[in-house]
C-alpha cells in the first residue's frame, strides 16, 4: 500500500462512492460539517440549567453495622441525610439482612414520624421492600406501621399507603386480612368525622377487589360501596363511583347486570350534583370494557347519548372527551348507535368547543381516538368522518398523532377512500414544517403503502425516494432504512432493483453511522427477494452480490464496516459460506480498529454459535482479531 492509499484509508467517509451513479446529489465537505453540527445539537443535552450539587452529597454507609446504626438514629440526622437514607432504605435493609428486619419497626416509625416529603419517599421504597422481605417480618413490623400511616391527615399519602397495604394483602390469608387490615378499614369507611378516611377505605376496597373472595365481594364490599354512594359528602359519593369498575371486574357477570348496573344507571341521573354525573361519565368506558355486549349496545350506549345532552356543560365536556374511546368498545356489537357517531363528528364544532376551558382539549381527545372510531364505522360512514378529519388536520397540535395513525385510518376506510382522500393528507404531513410530524408520517409508511394495489404502490414508491433525499433529516433516513425489509415484499423485482436497491446502497453510505448500520442490515432481505428462478431476477441477484462484495474490498473503512453489518444478517442465507465468508474473514486483518471492533462484535453474537461455531475459517478469524491485541476486541471475544 503506497502513502496515498494509507492516507485515504484513514479519511472520514465521503458520500461520493456508489452514490453518483444513482443521480443523487453529493454534499460538499462544508455542507457535511453543517449537517453533522446540526445532528450534534439535536442529540446534545441542555446543561445550562444543571448546577453542581456536590455540597449536598451524602455518603451512604455500605458496611452493614454502620448502615444499621445510621438507620436506627435517622431522627438525629439532618434533613439531607434523612432524605438520602430513606431513598436507599430498601437496598440498605436487604444489605444489612435479618438484623435490620428485626428492628424494622423502629426504623419505619422514625420515617413515618418525619415530614411529608420523607413519608412519600418511604412509600416509594415499599415497592421494593414488600417483595424482598419475609411475610412474617411484614406482618410484625411493616404492616402495623402502615395501618397507622393510613390514618394520617394527608390524603395523598393515605391514598398511596392503601395501595401498598393492598399489595401486602396478596401475601396474607383471609383470616389475616380480616384481622390485620379489614377491621380497621371498615371502621374508617364509617368514620363520620373524617370524609377522607371514608374515601381511602373505598379506594382500598377497589384495590383489594381482585384478590377478595367473590362471595365476600358481592355480599359485603359491593354493598359498602353502594351505601357510600348515598353519603352526605359529595367527595365520598364520587369516590364510591370511581371504585365501581374495580368491583365490577371481579364479581359474577349476572351480579354486575342485576345489581351494579342498575345502581350505576341510577347514580348517572343524580340531579342533586353534577359532580356525581360527571364521575359516572368518567367510568363509563371502564364499565363498557367489562359489560356484556348487549349492555354496551343498549343501556350504556343510550346512557352515553344522555351524557352528551346533559344540562351541565362540564358533564357534556367529559362525555365528548371520552366519546371516541367509548365508541371503540362497541367493536363487537352488531348494532351501533349512530347518534354517537353524529355527536362525535361534531366534536370540533364551535358549540362543543365552548364546553371546554380550551379548544385544544377536545381536538386532542378527538384526534387520539379518531383511528379507533374509523375502525368501528369503517367505509360506510367515511364521508362523515372525512369532514372531521379535514378539520382536525388544520390543528397544528394534533397533526403528529394523526400522522402516526394515518395507516390505521387508511386500512379502515379502504383503498379507494385512502387514495382519494388520504394520500394528499400524507403528503402534507411529510412536508410539515414540524419535524416530529414528518417523522410520525414516515414511521409506518410501508403500512400505508401496503393497503393499495400494485399500480398505486408503484406511485407511492416515489414518496420513499423523495423523503430520504434530505441530508438534514437523518432520522427520516433511519426510519426508511428500518422499513426496507417491509417494502421489499410489496414490489416486483424490477422496482426492487431499480429503486429500492439504489436507496439502500445510498443509505449504506450515509454520513450518519446509525443510518449506515441499519441499511446494511437490511440488504439480506433484498438479496432473498431477488433469488428466484426467474432469469431477470437472477441477473439482478448476481449484480447485487457483486455490489455487496465491493463493499468488503473498498478503500473506504466505513464501507468495509457496512459489509460487516451486511454479513451479520447474510449469515442466514445458504449461499453465505461460498459467496461472502472468505471476504468477511479478511476483515479480521483490517488496518482500521473500528472495523475490527465491529467484526468482533458480529463474530461474538452471530458466529460463535450454530453451524459456524467450529468452522475453521471463523476460528482463524478469531485468532486474527486477537493478534492485534486491541483491548476492546479482546474484551468482546473473551
Amino acid at each position: 500500500m503506497n502513502q496515498q492509499e494509507k492516507q485515504n484509508e484513514n479519511k472520514e467517509p465521503e458520500v461520493k462512492d456508489n452514490v453518483e451513479e444513482f443521480g443523487i446529489k453529493v454534499l460538499s465537505a462544508e455542507e457535511q460539517k453543517k449537517i453533522l453540527l446540526q445532528i450534534s445539537e439535536e442529540e446534545s443535552f441542555n446543561l445550562q440549567n444543571i448546577q453542581s450539587r456536590e455540597d449536598d452529597a451524602v455518603f451512604i454507609e455500605d458496611e452493614p453495622e454502620k448502615a444499621l446504626a445510621k438507620l436506627l438514629t435517622l431522627n438525629q440526622q439532618n434533613l439531607q441525610e434523612r432524605q438520602a437514607y430513606t431513598k436507599h432504605l430498601a437496598e440498605l435493609i436487604i444489605l444489612i439482612g435479618i438484623e435490620a428486619q428485626k428492628q424494622l419497626t423502629s426504623i419505619i416509625n422514625q420515617v413515618i414520624n418525619d415530614g411529608d416529603e420523607i413519608k412519600k419517599i418511604l412509600i416509594h421504597q415499599l415497592n421494593i421492600l414488600i417483595d424482598e422481605i419475609d411475610v412474617s417480618q411484614i406482618k410484625q413490623h411493616l404492616l402495623p406501621s402502615l395501618m397507622k400511616l393510613i390514618k394520617y391527615h394527608n390524603f395523598d399519602i393515605q391514598s398511596e399507603v392503601q395501595k401498598q397495604i393492598a399489595r401486602i394483602a396478596q401475601k396474607l390469608t383471609s383470616n389475616e386480612i380480616n384481622e390485620l387490615i379489614l377491621n380497621d378499614l371498615i371502621l374508617m369507611a364509617h368514620d363520620e368525622s373524617n370524609e377522607e378516611n371514608k374515601m381511602v377505605a373505598l379506594q382500598f376496597f377497589g384495590s383489594y377487589a381482585h384478590i377478595a373472595n367473590q362471595q365476600f365481594l358481592e355480599s359485603f364490599i359491593s354493598i359498602e360501596l353502594i351505601n357510600a354512594s348515598e353519603d352526605i359528602s359529595v367527595r365520598v359519593r364520587k369516590e364510591s363511583i370511581y371504585q365501581l369498575p374495580q368491583i365490577a371486574k371481579s364479581v359474577r357477570p349476572d351480579y354486575f347486570v342485576s345489581k351494579l348496573l342498575p345502581h350505576y344507571l341510577q347514580k348517572s341521573e343524580d340531579k342533586s350534583s353534577w359532580h356525581i354525573r360527571r364521575a359516572c361519565v368518567d367510568i363509563i368506558v371502564k364499565l363498557a370494557e367489562i359489560a356484556p355486549k348487549q349492555v354496551r349496545q343498549n343501556e350504556l350506549s343510550n346512557k352515553m347519548v344522555d351524557f352528551l345532552k346533559d344540562s351541565n356543560k362540564w358533564v357534556k365536556a367529559s362525555a365528548f372527551n371520552i366519546l371516541g374511546q367509548f365508541i371503540h368498545t362497541l367493536h363487537d356489537c352488531n348494532q351501533k348507535n349512530e347518534q354517537l357517531l353524529n355527536e362525535y363528528c361534531r366534536s370540533t364544532n364551535k358549540d362543543v368547543c365552548e364546553y371546554f376551558s380550551a379548544d385544544q382539549e377536545i381536538f386532542d381527545a378527538c384526534a387520539a381516538s379518531f383511528h379507533q372510531v374509523v375502525e368501528i364505522f369503517g367505509q360506510d360512514k367515511w364521508p362523515n368522518l372525512l369532514k372531521l378529519l379535514q378539520n382536525l388536520v388544520k390543528n397544528k397540535g394534533v397533526r403528529k398523532i394523526l400522522a402516526e395513525n394515518l395507516y390505521i385510518i387508511a386500512k379502515s376506510c379502504g383503498p379507494r377512500n385512502a387514495e382519494k382522500d388520504l394520500v394528499i393528507i400524507l403528503d402534507s404531513f411529510l412536508k410539515d414544517l414540524n419535524d416530529e410530524v414528518k417523522y410520525a408520517a414516515a414511521k409506518n409508511l410501508w403500512e400505508f403503502i401496503k393497503i393499495f394495489d400494485e399500480e398505486k404502490r408503484d406511485n407511492l414508491l416515489d414518496v420513499v425516494l423523495i423523503i430520504q433525499r434530505d441530508q438534514k433529516k437523518w432520522r427520516i433516513r433511519h426510519l426508511i432504512a428500518k422499513q426496507i425489509k417491509h417494502l421489499v415484499p410489496l414490489y416486483n423485482v424490477d422496482n426492487i432493483f431499480q429503486i429500492i436497491v439504489p436507496i439502500t446502497l445510498k443509505l449504506c453510505n450515509d454520513i450518519v453511522a446509525t443510518v449506515r448500520k441499519q441499511a446494511a442490515k437490511e440488504m439480506h432481505s433484498i438479496l432473498q427477494s431477488l433469488n428466484t428462478e426467474d432469469e431477470t431476477s437472477q441477473i439482478y441477484y448476481q449484480c447485487l452480490i457483486e455490489n455487496i462484495k465491493a463493499y468488503g474490498i473498498s478503500h473506504r473503512f466505513n464501507q468495509r464496516q457496512a459489509f460487516a453489518y451486511m454479513c451479520s444478517k447474510l449469515i442466514t442465507l445458504k449461499e453465505f459460506e461460498s459467496t461472502f465468508l472468505e471476504q468477511f474473514v479478511s476483515l479480521s486483518l483490517d488496518p482500521v480498529k473500528n472495523v475490527r471492533i465491529t467484526v468482533a462484535l458480529i463474530v461474538q453474537k452471530r458466529f460463535k454459535q450454530g453451524h459456524f461455531k467450529n468452522n475453521k475459517k471463523i476460528l482463524q478469524m478469531i485468532q486474527n482479531l486477537k493478534s492485534h491485541k486491541d483491548r476492546e476486541v479482546l474484551q468482546i471475544l473473551d
